[in-house]
């Protein structure tokens, strides 16, 4: 996978520039981010994984004290759950892996998003 910038950019991982395309990036060009970048299917996922991530920690630390960072974090959360869809077809067609994971998992972040609001 290419890394943007130099090779010290990520933590070790090189998902981790793949962030971007969930902060800064419409829905729509999100595609030929990741061709640009040469992202394969799991390196994809661990970017999504990093921004769910980091969005549910400033919606919880953000929530009372910057609506900005906190609204953020919430589109960022709603776009990784809007995608979801297409992810569920992929995760189908891995074998073994049944849809109910992305279901379950779609269930913890919601419920998660609904307890740091409601603190």
């Amino acid at each position: 996978m290419y890394r943007l910038g130099a090779d010290l950019v990520g933590l070790g991982d090189a998902a981790v520039d793949l962030i971007a395309a969930r902060y800064v990036l419409p829905a729509g060009a999100r595609d030929t981010f990741r061709a640009a970048a040469e992202a394969d299917d799991a390196a994809w996922a661990r970017g999504i994984g990093w921004a769910l991530s980091i969005a549910l920690m400033e919606l919880q630390y953000y929530r009372e004290t910057n609506a900005f960072m906190a609204d953020t974090a919430r589109h960022v959360i709603a776009e990784i759950l809007a995608d979801s869809g297409s992810a569920r077809s992929r995760i189908r067609a891995l074998p073994g892996a049944p849809a109910r994971l992305v279901t379950a998992r779609n269930a913890i972040v919601d419920q998660r998003v609904r307890t740091i609001d409601s603190t």
